[in-house]
């Protein structure tokens, strides 16, 4: 049975469903808020693909290097999620460990000092309890956005 939001049942009919049903419906109501929270970010595709573009010259230069020379987990970090958010994907805090290249303890210990330096929050999932989603900050976004378009940072 699709559930489309257009087809659903009366509010009345919904007590008639069996238990996939509305499974089906949840997973529905999920897909149409994330679609609409992508959406409503309005990404700067330009600032994401730049973010991109950099995050896959640091792994090609991995594949010519010693990743060790280079190590840079907050930076992956912040490129992978800067770049995932301008396409609408959220990362898990394992997603973000596995695109840094790093072990979990490595990645949770960067993600510490980010979240205490205002650049990224974490957020239960509601639907997972086991997972935990991190976005940046409007703080960490401003950052990234201010470096990826060219300007001096405040520290300069």
């Amino acid at each position: 049975m699709k559930h489309d939001f257009r087809s659903w049942p009366r509010p009345d009919d919904i007590g008639k469903l069996t238990a996939p049903q509305l499974d089906a419906m949840i997973l529905s109501l999920r897909r149409r808020r994330d679609a609409l929270v992508a959406m409503s970010k309005r990404p700067n595709s330009e600032n994401g693909a730049t973010a991109r573009h950099i995050y896959a010259e640091r792994r090609r230069r991995a594949s010519w290097f010693d990743a060790s020379l280079f190590s840079e987990p907050a930076w992956d970090m912040l490129l992978d999620l800067y770049s995932s958010a301008e396409e609408g994907r959220r990362l898990s805090i394992s997603d973000i460990g596995i695109a840094a290249c790093v072990p979990p303890t490595t990645s949770l210990r960067w993600l510490n000092q980010m979240e205490k330096l205002g650049l990224i929050h974490r957020l239960s999932d509601t639907a997972d309890r086991r997972r935990v989603w991190v976005d940046l900050t409007d703080q960490g976004r401003a950052a990234m956005t201010g470096y990826l378009t060219g300007e001096r940072g405040p520290r300069a």
